[in-house]
């Protein structure tokens, strides 16, 4: 396959990581905000799906940074572009963490939480997991932002 498929296959799984990403993203911080638990299990069910998202955004972008005229070398810091991608990978990599502590530790927790509730068990900590989720969500669609600021302003950079 020749560089130009190569880098063209690279942006499409891109895009439909992005919108799989954004899409969890969003629909994490309004299950959040309403607090239906409809929404709460729909967000939990489609978090390994953002995660393969994320994965596919860091191996697809890794290629497109290095195909990129802006890029010199891995650790050269030189331009706005690299200063740029420097933020991008910052933001990604504290979403990344995020994004893997919700699916390892967070949302089992809830989901016992959740389990215990509809039994009629008491659950003491509920109310506060709910918060503490949507501070996470919102907290995760704002590095989410940030994430595409940084994507657009290296794009507009001549």
């Amino acid at each position: 396959m020749n560089a130009i498929w190569t880098l063209a296959l690279s942006y499409a799984g891109h895009l439909l990581a992005t919108i799989v990403w954004i899409g969890w993203s969003l629909l994490l911080s309004i299950a959040a905000t309403t607090q239906e638990d409809a929404l709460l299990q729909r967000a939990r069910r489609w978090a390994p799906w953002a995660v393969l998202g994320f994965v596919v955004l860091g191996g697809s972008g890794f290629y497109q940074m290095v195909q990129d005229p802006h890029y010199e070398d891995l650790f050269a810091i030189t331009n706005a572009w690299s200063r740029a991608m420097l933020i991008k990978h910052l933001l990604y990599g504290v979403e990344l963490v995020l994004l893997l502590w919700l699916e390892m530790a967070f949302f089992p927790e809830l989901r016992l939480q959740q389990r215990l509730r509809e039994r009629g068990r008491p659950t003491p900590h509920y109310d506060a997991q709910l918060r503490r989720l949507r501070f996470i969500a919102w907290a995760n669609l704002i590095l989410a932002g940030g994430v595409l600021l940084a994507t657009a302003y290296m794009t507009a950079i001549p």
